[in-house]
């Protein structure tokens, strides 16, 4: 199954939604591991929309197309890959790091499992 290799949290006030801020988070989570090996990678996400477009073939006209057709890009730079939906409540440690950003206004990246202790909400 693998491990996780990184976990990342921001707040960003700029955006308008949350499928927005999703697929920017999975777009700098690809990129960052991009910068640091090529090996196949399974990314897992709650935000349905996101997994949709991301697994989608067919050009993307929505408000995030840009940022999807970047992902998809950096995508098929990997030996491989698998986009998943998973259940927000399997995935608790991304789940409080967002949290954590939106609460705190603080962004942070944190490699080989050396993540901040997360709290409970």
């Amino acid at each position: 199954l693998g491990e996780v290799v990184f976990s990342g949290w921001s707040s960003d006030r700029i955006c308008g939604l949350v499928e927005e801020v999703e697929c920017l988070a999975a777009f700098t989570g690809i990129r960052k591991e991009l910068s640091s090996f090529t090996e196949p990678i399974w990314l897992k996400s709650y935000c349905l929309a996101m997994v949709q477009m991301l697994n989608d073939y067919t050009p993307n006209r929505s408000p995030n197309c840009i940022i999807i057709k970047e992902a998809k890009r950096m995508l098929r730079l990997f030996r491989g890959f698998k986009i998943s939906k998973c259940n927000r409540s399997a995935n608790t440690v991304a789940h409080s790091l967002g949290q954590i950003g939106r609460r705190e206004l603080s962004s942070g990246l944190s490699l080989k499992m050396s993540r901040p202790a997360c709290r409970q909400f």
